[in-house]
């Protein structure tokens, strides 16, 4: 039997860049802190934390981003030459975009 909260997909990590900015942004139950995030265009590491009892992700459609976080866990993924713009993320797993679990992320 299937978890309601089980996501369909599996989260494809590049590896953190030295030197470059981190960006964190905290997940836990059905919301993200902060709920609007700056990322530099060049190169940055975003990192996401789960600070809650639930799995939850962070799906940039627009950006190319998936990163499945397990509760206690964090995840920190290196991300290059990203295109200056506004884009939409949320939680991709059923039902948590939908409790208002979403960020706005801006690239400049």
């Amino acid at each position: 039997m299937a978890l309601a909260c089980a996501p369909a997909k599996q989260s494809a990590v590049a590896p953190p860049i030295p030197g470059a900015p981190e960006v964190i942004v905290i997940a836990t139950e059905m919301r993200f802190s902060p709920g609007e995030v700056v990322l530099p265009a060049r190169e940055v590491n975003l990192t996401v934390r789960n600070t809650g009892s639930l799995p939850h992700d962070l799906t940039v459609p627009g950006l190319g981003i998936y990163l499945l976080v397990q509760p206690g866990q964090a995840v920190t993924t290196g991300l290059r030459d990203l295109p200056r713009g506004r884009y939409d993320g949320q939680c991709g797993i059923q039902g948590h975009a939908a409790a208002g679990m979403a960020v706005a992320i801006t690239v400049e």
